[in-house]
């Protein structure tokens, strides 16, 4: 491990709910013992509360990093606290830490590549990452479908650490939740994900319906929040009994529990493409099969016939024919969740995570000397 004369600043748009900000909670609560950690949030809405549990020196930016306030800032709190590394976890983040890191010779790791959408050339973006890319120590992905995306090989300048998964303390019982939700029916069908571009939730309540309209046994739950939420609640509620759309959950494990068969559909577009699923995780660490397309770096966790199924973006024949065959076959499904939970606790492990980290600081900060 780092010795905790290290001090590391992690440097970050928001601590929201989201795959990213639980990724950096993650890792921080091993850095915490190891390292003299500072965390910058830009934006002081935070949702993930247990930050405030960990042994860090938490800061809210007073002002906007692209402002030259900014610039003064930094150099300032750098200068004070003595840092040695920046680690940082969005694009702007960043762009408006190099200035700093070039004039003080501290090595930036640059983890803001977090999924798979590809950038249109001579876009805003494309520029910012060319420059974040040459400028930066070294380039993170969290998967290697982050890296094929932007067109970049790994190398000693771009690396993929894929995520890895902290298990958490489940407190409700399923049949607590299950009386919660008033669920009597024999299957539980679900997905958690953000209710954003990218999420292909037309696909999951099309086939909700379909299925709902012929069998009696199967509940459809869908746990999440996000800017087009209100238009699905609109759309579907009242539609059927058997269809939940339960929003935002502070503890959203507690409602995978009660899942039989666990869902992530998804596609690419300009805003959105799936690095390592943290919903992929959870759902593997409760040994449920997955149904999941075949898009971003969910190839890279599940595998077909083996830990879940993987189908086209966009299918509902195929989704609709991948339930079935799981509601049908409950043994098969049940294996697979053995199965997935074997691979994710040998190949997606938090120390493993946290231990390419650390071996990626000690070898920039031997360059940097």
């Amino acid at each position: 491990m780092i010795s905790a004369k290290i001090k590391l600043l992690h440097i970050i748009d928001s601590l929201k709910v989201g795959g990213k900000e639980r990724q950096l909670l993650n890792l921080i609560m091993y850095q915490q013992h190891h390292y003299d950690l500072f965390i910058l949030i830009a934006n002081s809405e935070v949702s993930l509360s247990e930050i405030y549990e960990a042994k860090v020196h938490l800061g809210f930016l007073p002002v906007k990093r692209k402002s030259i306030g900014f610039q003064f800032f930094l150099k300032k709190f750098i200068e004070q606290n003595k840092i040695n590394l920046i680690h940082t976890w969005d694009a702007i983040s960043t762009l408006t830490a190099l200035p700093n890191c070039i004039l003080k010779n501290i090595p930036l790791v640059n983890g803001s590549i977090r999924g798979s959408a590809k950038i249109s050339s001579f876009s805003k973006k494309f520029f910012i990452n060319k420059i974040n890319f040459w400028l930066s120590a070294i380039n993170i992905s969290n998967s290697l479908a982050g890296l094929n995306a932007l067109a970049v090989s790994k190398s000693e300048k771009f690396v993929a650490i894929h995520n890895g998964y902290l298990p958490r303390t489940i407190n409700r019982s399923v049949n607590d939740v299950k009386k919660e939700l008033n669920i009597n029916a024999e299957n539980v069908v679900g997905m958690v994900s953000n209710f954003r571009s990218g999420k292909d939730f037309d696909t999951f309540f099309f086939v909700a319906d379909s299925i709902c309209r012929v069998r009696d046994d199967v509940v459809f739950v869908a746990v999440g929040a996000g800017p087009d939420f209100e238009k699905y609640q609109q759309k579907y509620r009242g539609l059927s009994s058997k269809i939940l759309l339960l929003g935002h959950k502070e503890h959203p494990e507690e409602y995978m529990n009660c899942f039989d068969i666990s869902v992530l559909l998804s596609y690419e577009c300009s805003e959105h493409g799936e690095g390592i699923s943290n919903s992929i995780m959870e759902y593997m660490a409760l040994k449920k099969p997955v149904i999941a397309t075949r898009s971003g770096g969910n190839p890279e966790i599940v595998s077909h016939n083996e830990t879940g199924l993987l189908i086209e973006p966009k299918s509902t024949r195929e989704f609709e024919n991948s339930l079935l065959f799981l509601l049908t076959n409950p043994k098969i499904g049940i294996q697979m969740g053995e199965t997935g939970y074997n691979m994710l606790s040998s190949n997606f492990s938090i120390e493993k995570m946290v231990s390419s980290y650390d071996n990626i600081y000690l070898r920039i900060l031997a360059r940097y000397k």
